[in-house]
C-alpha cells in the first residue's frame, strides 16, 4: 500500500533580507567588454553572488556584491582561476 504524500509549504513572505550583510569587491578583468569573458564570469560565480556590476567609467572593472557567510573572496578567486579568467582584485 502506498503512503499518502504530504506537501510542505514554506511561507517566506515576512522574511527580511539583511542588506548590510552583503559586501562588495572590485575586480579588474581585461577583456570584460567581450561576451566570452562575461559568460565565463557568470558561469563561474553567477549562482553564488548577489549582483555583478560592470562599472560605466572603467570597462575592465567588475563590482561583485556577495554574502560573506555564503562565499568568500578566495573561493571567488579560485573559481575565476578554474575558468581561466585573468583578474586582479582591488586590495590584494
Amino acid at each position: 500500500m502506498k503512503q499518502p504524500s504530504t506537501k510542505i509549504y514554506i511561507d517566506a513572505r515576512h522574511e527580511v533580507r539583511s542588506w548590510e550583510s552583503f559586501k562588495k569587491a572590485e575586480y579588474y578583468i581585461s577583456g570584460l567588454e567581450t561576451d566570452e569573458v562575461r559568460n565565463k564570469i557568470y558561469g563561474a560565480i553567477g549562482g553564488y553572488v548577489q549582483e555583478l556590476i560592470i562599472d560605466n567609467n572603467d570597462a575592465n572593472k567588475l563590482i561583485v556584491s556577495y554574502n560573506p557567510n555564503f562565499i568568500t573572496l578566495t573561493y571567488i578567486d579560485y573559481l575565476f582561476r578554474l575558468k581561466g579568467i585573468d583578474f586582479k582584485r582591488d586590495g590584494c
